[in-house]
């Protein structure tokens, strides 16, 4: 069996105790999968190198699944870019998830970098089976 665990990043202006995130930890762990949701800090006002450094202390490995849910999943998708190519994750998966680039978002530091102009450098998300 695989030691399969799940990384939750959640979004702005919540954290892991909210939302349906505690349903997902408790249906995963009856199924014997770890979960893992970190306190992402200044949620009100996401800085996107310290949710990025919340995910690196977690390691995820080839046998992470990473759920983000809005802004935790751009997170993840920025954390992805800066990881070396042969590097794998299980799976990502994405929920209700921001567009990367959207015209309500007025420029890079106004939104801490989590949004850069132009698109997801999809190039540099090879973490994917």
């Amino acid at each position: 069996m695989i030691d399969q665990r799940v990384i939750l990043m959640h979004g702005k202006d919540t954290g892991p105790s909210k939302k349906w995130y505690p349903w997902l930890g408790t249906e995963l762990k009856k199924r014997g999968i770890k979960f893992q949701a970190p306190v992402l800090p200044n949620n009100e006002n996401p800085r996107i190198g310290e949710w990025l450094e919340e995910l690196d202390k977690l390691n995820p490995d080839a046998n992470s699944i990473l759920v983000g849910h809005s802004r935790g999943g751009v997170a993840i998708l920025r954390w992805l870019e800066k990881q070396e190519p042969d590097f794998r994750v299980r799976k990502v998966i994405l929920v209700a998830t921001n567009f990367a680039k959207s015209n309500r978002k007025k420029n890079e530091k106004n939104t801490n970098f989590l949004y850069k102009r132009g698109l997801w450098f999809w190039e540099n998300q090879r973490a994917l089976p």
